[in-house]
């Protein structure tokens, strides 16, 4: 199949870039003046975790003087990138020189290609991607051919010649565009980013150390769909993110399935995993960050946590029968993905999500049940355990989330 192959160059290219020694793009400096390479996967207040090639040492807080990592760097980036001009092609080239200093070459890429959209004949950032001048015009690396930017882009425009691109935690293959291409692949580092600042030290979810693959078609005609009632999706076997652009030229369901692909990717296919979530606690979490994460234009996201999901809530309010929490809770993914009352399934598991969420006395439990099902443990059971007192309130109150 197509999938795998082009997956598979993607590991390729990835396994040129780790060194013998595994990835060594940050350092933690020790009290003791000693300093150890790797990746911090984690920091809590107490202790960090560090990633020495297959291996993860614990180092408690008191033993670092200070950390330089590659989570920090990205991040400082990104807000970079959302706070300043985005029209600015000479910006964006410096920006670019500093991310490949951060050890971010992918995303230097990307805002080099932000650059070239902006300016055509950019030489600076032509010349940083590997173009070559002919004349009057840029030529770039099409297959085995060089073609003008405006060849490259009716080149990719098939599927069989799709943009291929990375950023640090995703590759993608997208024959809707240059722009697209780039575009979605920052939107998505944005959406990585939101989604652990809000999550990773609760639950203490590591870093992705390996990317995501994503596959973005131009129109549902040629998306490979699973039936008539799945639109985008996140196919665990494959580890693939299938999706096409929609509505105002956005790829469908961007931000919910990236939730399923970094959860899976944090936790099904980690050491830690133990099996797969509760699909009601699955596809509400996907809704919650698809509801918060909001586009901004030209790549850029922000996190908005008060944001609501309006389809959802539309649902909520059309007055359509609930389910009781015990089904809800029971229901299997195949009851997610069936045509019947899809609409307040998915309703009723966002607004439970989004309130134990925000209620300031309920939430810490709502993380240690969301921490239990992480390990496997996310049986209804264990959730009226936690919320024995409080269940006939949840039931009742969550279906009154506006």
């Amino acid at each position: 199949m197509t999938s795998s192959t082009h997956c598979a160059l993607a590991a390729s290219a990835i396994l040129a870039l780790v060194p013998p020694g595994g990835d060594e793009r940050d350092t933690v400096h020790l009290t003791n003046g000693k300093q150890l390479r790797g990746r911090v996967v984690l920091e809590l207040d107490d202790r960090i975790f560090l990633r020495v090639g297959t291996r993860e040492r614990e180092i408690r807080r008191d033993q670092v003087d200070r950390i330089d990592s590659l989570a920090r760097r990205q991040a400082e980036l990104l807000e970079r990138y959302r706070t300043m001009d985005p029209q600015s092609a000479d910006s964006l080239v410096a920006l670019a020189g500093d991310a490949e200093k951060a050890s971010l070459p992918h995303e230097a890429q990307l805002f080099r290609w932000r650059a070239v959209l902006l300016d055509p004949d950019h030489a600076p950032a032509h010349e940083a991607l590997g173009h070559d001048r002919r004349g009057d015009e840029w030529r770039l690396v099409c297959g085995r051919r060089k073609l003008s930017l405006d060849d490259a882009r009716t080149f990719h425009a098939d599927w069989n010649n799709a943009w291929e691109m990375r950023s640090e935690h995703f590759t993608m293959r997208c024959d809707s565009g240059l722009e697209r291409t780039v575009h979605t692949l920052l939107e998505l580092e944005y959406a990585y980013r939101h989604f652990l600042d809000t999550f990773q030290r609760d639950l203490e979810l590591r870093e992705l150390l390996e990317p995501i693959p994503v596959f973005l078609y131009k129109d549902r005609d040629r998306f490979p769909a699973q039936g008539t009632h799945v639109g985008a999706y996140f196919a665990t076997a494959e580890n693939i993110l299938y999706t096409y652009v929609a509505g105002r030229s956005r790829p469908a369901s961007l931000f919910h399935e990236a939730t399923h692909a970094i959860l899976h990717n944090a936790t099904g296919r980690a050491t830690r995993g133990k099996g797969t979530l509760p699909p009601w606690l699955d596809e509400a979490w996907a809704d919650f960050m698809e509801a918060v994460i909001v586009p901004e234009g030209v790549g850029r996201a922000r996190l908005e946590l008060s944001r609501r999901h309006g389809d959802r809530i539309r649902t909520l309010e059309s007055g359509e029968k609930p389910y009781s929490l015990q089904r809800l809770m029971n229901f299997k993914s195949t009851d997610y993905g069936a045509s019947s009352r899809q609409a307040i399934k998915y309703a009723q598991g966002y607004a439970l999500f989004t309130y134990l969420f925000e209620h300031q006395d309920l939430r810490p439990r709502f993380l240690e049940y969301v921490k239990a099902a992480l390990d496997g443990k996310g049986q209804a059971s264990t959730f009226n355990k936690l919320f024995r007192r409080e269940r006939d309130e949840i039931e009742k109150a969550h279906l009154e989330l506006r």
